[in-house]
């Protein structure tokens, strides 16, 4: 799958889920729509970098690169994601546990869409 064909399903998929936490913004004053908005702002950015590097590692012609350069992936990813957890407990002392939620949810969605598509691209790497 070419970068550009993974943005843009990436963005779909974004676009999908905000309107998805916009519909309790409506029924009530609801302070999950802002750590909602933030999760996936953040976790859209995170599997862009990780797809990118993994896509880098698949297009090299060594033998282990693309392992290393999906565990570095990985890695970064975690250590990001660690860093925005941080960031964002600063920020929403009183909304700890909403938080938690809405960033676990989007880290799940997010990296089960990033394993399809690299599944994708393996497939067809292996049909050449």
């Amino acid at each position: 799958m070419p970068f550009f064909k993974f943005f843009l399903y990436l963005s779909l998929l974004t676009a999908i889920l905000f309107l998805i936490i916009l519909l309790p913004l409506f029924i009530s004053n609801s302070v999950f729509f802002k750590m909602g908005f933030y999760s996936l702002l953040s976790y859209y950015l995170l599997t862009l970098l990780a797809y990118f590097m993994s896509i880098r590692g698949m297009k090299s012609k060594q033998t282990g690169t693309f392992m290393q350069y999906v565990f570095g992936a990985m890695l970064a990813k975690l250590v990001l994601s660690f860093l925005l957890i941080l960031l964002f407990f600063q920020m929403f002392r009183n909304q700890r546990m909403e938080f938690v939620f809405s960033f676990l949810i989007a880290y799940l969605l997010f990296t089960g869409f990033e394993i399809f598509c690299l599944m994708l691209n393996v497939k067809e790497k292996n049909k050449l």
